[in-house]
């Protein structure tokens, strides 16, 4: 047990040697900085795959995301529409798509994949831009 370098195999090879000196799993839990579930549920992997199941982790990894299909259809739509927020997006592709996405996680979505709604301080300055081009172009001369 002193020679493994992956602290999560440690920590779950520490529960099994606490849980055989008859410790509670709260205790143990206590001690692991974890949750009663979690122990729990290594005692379980340890009795159902034995000390081999219990020293390997199988991450199965990040599932697609449901949006991933319809990437395109959303960037053109946020270059069509000047979206100003997510919470506007969220709408439309719940409204088009069917389906609802938490504000958070479709700004996580939006960030990671480089979808980017235009931000309202863009469009104000923008629009600032276009009546101070528009003042400039509508006063006289003073030259003549």
């Amino acid at each position: 047990m002193k020679k493994e370098k992956n602290i999560k195999i440690y920590r779950r090879l520490q529960a099994m040697m606490w849980k055989n000196l008859k410790k509670p799993h709260q205790e143990i839990a206590f001690l692991l900085q974890v949750t009663q579930n979690t122990v729990t549920n290594w005692f379980y992997l340890y009795k159902k795959k034995g000390l081999l199941g219990l020293c390997t982790l199988d991450y199965e990894g990040r599932r697609p995301s449901k949006l991933n299909q319809y990437e395109q259809e959303i960037r053109a739509y946020i270059e069509k529409e000047n979206i100003a927020n997510i919470a506007m997006l969220q709408s439309w592709i719940e409204s088009h798509f069917g389906l609802h996405v938490e504000e958070s996680w479709l700004y996580r979505y939006c960030k990671k994949n480089s979808i980017f709604p235009i931000k309202k301080q863009d469009l104000f300055r923008e629009n600032r831009q276009q009546k101070k081009f528009k003042k400039l172009r509508l006063l006289p001369s003073s030259k003549k």
